[in-house]
Order: C-alpha cells, then structure tokens, then sequence
C-alpha cells in the first residue's frame, strides 16, 4: 500500500473543528461564508470577535460563574458530618 502512516501520529483536529464551527456559524447566524477552510488566518471579524471575547472573560469571568459559584456552595455543606 505503499508510504502509508504507522498508526501512531497524532492529529490535531482543533483547526478544523474551529473552521467548522465558525464557518457554521456565519452562514446559519449571519448568513455569511467565511470560507475558513480556505484561509491560513481567521477571517478579520472572527479575530475582533475571539478578541472581544477573551477581554469579556477576563474582566467578568465566565457566562454563569456567579450562578455556578452559589449552586456549588449551596449543594457542599459548610461542615464535614462527623
């Protein structure tokens, strides 16, 4: 068969998962192609948005963290039973 791989390289399918999800987006959200499996770099609006995104998380963390935070305290008691 001739050339073929052993079975034993890793595959990095983040990329195309990304392009995936992002050329979705644009064409069910915004009705717009970004052709990310054609392009090297992010279209110039996905890198505004992941931009936009990444400055959101740090200045107020997570969508829900407040949320998440007080179900989890409320549903581990304060004490361990003796």
């Amino acid at each position: 068969m001739g050339g073929g791989s052993t079975g034993d390289e890793e595959i990095d399918v983040r990329p195309r998962h990304d392009a995936l999800t992002l050329d979705t987006i644009g064409l069910c959200g915004l009705r717009y192609r970004f052709n990310s499996f054609y392009r090297r770099d992010y279209h110039p609006f996905v890198e505004s948005l992941v931009r936009s995104l990444e400055t959101i998380m740090m200045i107020r963390g997570l969508p829900m963290e407040n949320l998440w935070m007080r179900n989890a305290a409320a549903i581990s008691p304060a004490t361990s039973p003796s």
